[in-house]
Formats: C-alpha cells, sequence, structure tokens
C-alpha cells in the first residue's frame, strides 16, 4: 500500500512559535522528548522539532492555535495523517520502551 504525504507549509512567526513550544515546556506532545526551541524545522539533531496538527490538515483539521502543537521530528514523521490520540495508542501497543521506539524511528527516519 502506498502512503502519501500530504505537506503543507505554513510559517509561523517566532511568538506563535514560542506559544507552540511552550504548550508542553518544550517536549514533544508525543515520546516527551526535550526540544530545543532553536531546533525547529531542523531534522534529525537532538531537539529537532516540528509544528504539528493535533488534528491533520488532511483530515479536517486547521491552523488553528488549539490544533498546534509541538512534535519531534521524528514523531511528526511517523504520525504522518493519524489523529494525535490515534498516533498515542499506536505509540503505546507498538512500543512499550520509549527508548526502543526513538531507536527504531531514527533508523527508519534518519539513515
Amino acid at each position: 500500500m502506498t502512503s502519501i504525504r500530504i505537506v503543507s507549509f505554513v510559517a509561523y512567526d517566532e511568538k506563535k512559535l514560542k506559544i507552540i513550544y511552550n504548550k508542553n515546556s518544550g517536549r514533544c506532545e508525543y515520546d516527551k522528548v526535550n526540544l530545543e526551541f532553536e531546533n525547529h524545522g531542523k531534522s534529525c539533531v537532538n531537539g529537532a522539532w516540528e509544528v504539528d496538527h493535533s488534528r491533520p490538515v488532511s483530515r479536517g483539521g486547521t491552523d488553528h492555535m488549539d490544533n498546534l502543537v509541538p512534535a519531534c521530528y521524528l514523531c511528526n514523521r511517523e504520525k504522518a495523517n493519524m489523529l494525535a490520540s490515534e498516533f498515542k495508542v499506536y505509540i503505546a501497543e507498538k512500543f512499550p520502551n520509549m527508548d526502543d521506539y526513538r531507536q527504531k524511528m531514527r533508523k527508519k527516519h534518519c539513515s
């Protein structure tokens, strides 16, 4: 089965990025890894993160601040178009050990 990732790029100003980043005290919404504010938009470096849509735009989500969360690069790549609630269940069921999850995601998305 072929997966298609729809990417829409929205440039957020620094004020909005800080609000989104601080929603989880600088941690990823999904795996709770520490993020580095200055690593927003970067990939495969410690603390790399992106703005994620809890409800993806492809599934009716919007760019409203209530729908935006900080996600580490690895989680955002893996989540694709899942709802936040679906992705949290996916991680918990498939990867009970978060260190194992991060290692596998790094290999999958950064190799």
